[in-house]
């Protein structure tokens, strides 16, 4: 009976050692994971602004995994970059993923603020079993603030809300103003 490989991908070289040459062509390379595949397509998606692949990138690098899906140390900017840019085009998930990630960080009031007013941001466009849970994160962060703190986190996601919905989506053609000037 063969033994098991560990990797699918080092099944794959020893598989392809194993093959006899064939006579005038090239020798067999051996197989590398890469940018070029699954993880390519999320980082390019990603990169042109899609949510849910910004999404994904930040619950990758928060859950500790490198860019071939192997595990090592979380890398927490990396996780908060890709779930900001997704959170800021309103997707709930993103929003409650970038508060718990800001609410598990070490003990700062500024961490507790931001995730008081991320949870803030996805209540405002969730229902349901999610609701309940964002309301729940709201409420164990929001039990550690002190009044002045929970006002600003509420300033916080009011600005948020705004922002996003005057913000100009990329490529859109621009606003023409009555004298012919143009605006952005």
């Amino acid at each position: 009976m063969a033994a098991v490989c560990a990797s699918p991908l080092r099944a794959m070289n020893e598989f392809r050692a194993a093959l006899p040459p064939v006579a005038g062509a090239s020798p067999v390379s051996p197989v590398r994971r890469t940018r070029s595949g699954d993880t390519g397509r999320l980082f390019h998606a990603a990169e042109k602004g899609d949510a849910g692949a910004q999404f994904n990138l930040g619950v990758m690098y928060g859950n500790g995994l490198d860019d071939n899906g192997h595990a090592k140390a979380g890398d927490r900017a990396e996780a908060i970059k890709w779930l900001q840019r997704a959170a800021k085009q309103e997707l709930p998930r993103a929003q409650c993923k970038l508060a718990e990630v800001y609410a598990g960080a070490p003990e700062a009031q500024e961490n507790r603020i931001r995730a008081c007013a991320w949870y803030l941001r996805a209540l405002a466009n969730l229902s349901g079993m999610h609701r309940e849970n964002a309301q729940a994160g709201y409420g164990r962060i929001a039990a550690q603030m002190t009044d002045g703190e929970i006002e600003t986190a509420r300033r916080l996601a009011r600005a948020w809300k705004h922002a996003a919905q005057t913000a100009v989506p990329a490529g859109a053609p621009p606003i023409r103003l009555r004298r012919g000037r143009r605006a952005r």
